[in-house]
């Protein structure tokens, strides 16, 4: 279908009313922070008529043999369709099969991180290629779980069984993410039942970017547990080390609240690589004959895992040797043979020497304090600051080892480095406090430039002649395929911000057109055809009433403070308002 031009004359207004507040606390029975993880999930949840405002957790989960406000992100599925187990029990379950029944059940991990690798929305396991799933829906049945437990723990606090629009779901999601996987993570809480539409309004349902929940953890919560408090002015730097992904954000203090300093920052750093780097290692050292074991012997397979999981946190250094729980099933069922002194029988473990111990670990690590360093250099550079403070949280956060090395690296760069061994629940925490008050967050920075496609007068000193053409009705020259820019990459956009411009139709008889979101990290574009713009999403909007003719006007407000983008157009001859989160594309 050919796309519905709408004109545009430069009268931008940039307006500072507040149109998304938070509601009165007593229009909701409680806020429920949920941290999705790449390898580990939970949630927390407030009573807001709790004067205190006291943040409950659930700290025994089904299959654990420790007390954490989170369980694992593992689903078994039985056939490829049936859930069968889901957190801790997943792979205990998968750990105690029989080979022969191995062929029945399948093991997810890391499936939160098919979003971002997976073009299609399809994965498959290496453990069984030829079974197919669905990562959104994959995801919405992990969701449901979570969200069944979190309601049976607000029904033993409050007595009975609360209704959703009762509550405040806050899920996080990385900064890193695309506007499509936000708006995936939407449709999959929407599946899990969770959220009635995915048109859901924010005083109901909001995405919680996670080093911002972190930020606000240790905004409200951290410095003061040592003895300190935030000063106006001060700034700070959050290294949220998950699973997947490393975050790392910086802010400034300012009248209690905090301004984003430069764009967030991260990568695909997080502990799922050493994960990666200890299955290699021990494949190098003992031969194409594991994967062979691996294959035959899924149970003993998943064991290993489990044991390095519990390992990889408690390793305080690089540079001494280290010891993690292996089967002596490997030696005494398969005959794998082990080079010297690295299997211990009489403990079922293994010696990792310390050259071995850096070869594991080392690559991630300096692959995530690469990203602290480029991050303040970002920060001096741009803003002439300097970090006060920089909290190290996250799951991966709470490796002794990584805490060591940020420490040694900074400890006399900045006023202080925060570590704790309560790392791992900053998100969770911070999720809560962020959907009870986001005031904590004043600002961002926008990470693209954010436009939409129109058509402009004609200006040979800027557009292509090509897009060149005559509008009969106007009696001039215009432009077709401009980038009307709404947000600048790098330019600070506060939260309880829009940026609002009105629009008129191409023609007199235009009976629709279509908002076509486009972004780019340029700040230079001016055609959405240049080949460094892509678009991202659309709105249709209904001009079947004709009267005004080329002087029908849609006012279009777009909202780019939140971890979503929004969008509200008005029709001006129908009154006709559309309040719609942007249709993104892949």
């Amino acid at each position: 279908m050919p796309f519905k031009k709408i004109f545009a004359p430069s009268n931008a207004k940039f307006n500072e009313k507040k149109v998304f507040q938070m509601p009165i606390a007593s229009e909701k029975v409680a806020v429920v922070g949920i941290d999705f993880g790449t390898s580990r999930s939970g949630f927390s949840f407030i009573d807001t008529q709790d004067k205190d405002k006291k943040i409950h957790y659930k700290l025994k989960w089904e299959g654990a043999n420790h007390r954490y406000p989170k369980t694992v992100t593992q689903l078994v599925y039985r056939e490829g369709k049936h859930v069968e187990k889901w957190g801790y029990e997943a792979e205990q379950f998968i750990s105690e099969l029989q080979t022969e029944e191995l062929e029945e059940y399948v093991l997810l991990k890391y499936f939160k991180m098919q979003l971002k690798y997976s073009q299609s929305g399809m994965f498959s396991p290496k453990e069984k290629p030829n079974v197919t799933f669905n990562v959104i829906e994959v995801i919405a049945d992990y969701l449901r779980l979570l969200y069944e437990s979190v309601m049976e723990s607000l029904e033993e606090k409050f007595g009975r069984r609360l209704q959703n629009d009762e509550v405040r779901w806050c899920l996080t999601i990385p900064a890193i993410w695309e506007d499509s996987q936000k708006q995936a993570m939407k449709k999959a809480a929407f599946k899990a039942g969770m959220i009635e539409t995915v048109e859901v309004s924010e005083d109901d349902f909001v995405l919680v970017l996670e080093p911002e929940a972190a930020a606000a953890y240790c905004f409200s919560e951290q410095l003061a547990l040592q003895g300190q408090s935030f000063n106006n002015g001060d700034t700070i730097l959050i290294v949220d080390a998950g699973g997947g992904t490393v975050d790392i954000t910086s802010h400034k203090v300012e009248n209690s609240r905090l301004r984003e300093l430069v764009s967030g920052s991260g990568g695909d750093c997080g502990s799922s690589k050493l994960d990666e780097a200890y299955l290699q290692f021990l494949k190098e050292k003992l031969g194409n004959e594991l994967q062979d074991f691996f294959d035959e012997n899924r149970s003993d397979y998943y064991q290993i895992l489990m044991n390095w999981e519990e390992a990889k946190v408690k390793i305080n250094s690089l540079d001494v040797a280290s010891f993690v729980n292996f089967p002596n099933s490997v030696v005494e069922d398969y005959g794998i043979t082990f080079p010297t002194g690295m299997k211990i029988p009489s403990r079922q473990q293994i010696k990792l020497k310390s050259e071995d111990v850096k070869n594991i670990f080392q690559p991630t690590f300096s692959a995530i304090l690469n990203l602290v360093e480029q991050h303040i250099n970002e920060v001096e550079s741009q803003t002439n600051h300097s970090i006060d403070y920089i909290f190290v949280v996250g799951g991966l956060g709470c490796s002794k080892a990584l805490q060591k090395m940020i420490h040694d690296k900074y400890d006399e760069k900045v006023r202080k480095v925060i570590t704790s061994d309560n790392a791992g629940e900053a998100i969770v925490h911070g999720a809560a406090l962020l959907g009870l008050d986001d005031n904590i967050i004043e600002s961002r920075i926008s990470r693209y430039s954010y436009g939409i496609r129109v058509a402009l007068e004609f200006d040979s000193t800027k557009h292509e002649a090509s897009k060149k053409y005559y509008s009969v009705e106007r009696s001039r020259y215009e432009a077709n395929d401009c980038f009307d820019i709404f947000v600048k990459k790098g330019q600070e956009v506060k939260v309880d911000e829009y940026i609002e411009k009105t629009y008129f139709p191409s023609t007199s008889n235009q009976t629709s057109c279509e908002i076509a979101l486009y972004k780019s990290i340029f700040t230079d574009v001016v055609h959405v055809t240049d080949h460094r713009v892509g678009q991202v999403g659309s709105l249709n909007i209904d001009m079947s009433d004709l009267a005004g003719g080329l002087n029908r006007t849609l006012e279009v407000k777009m909202y780019f403070g939140k971890s979503e983008i929004k969008v509200s157009v008005v029709e001006g001859n129908s009154g006709k308002v559309y309040h719609a989160s942007i249709d993104f594309q892949k």
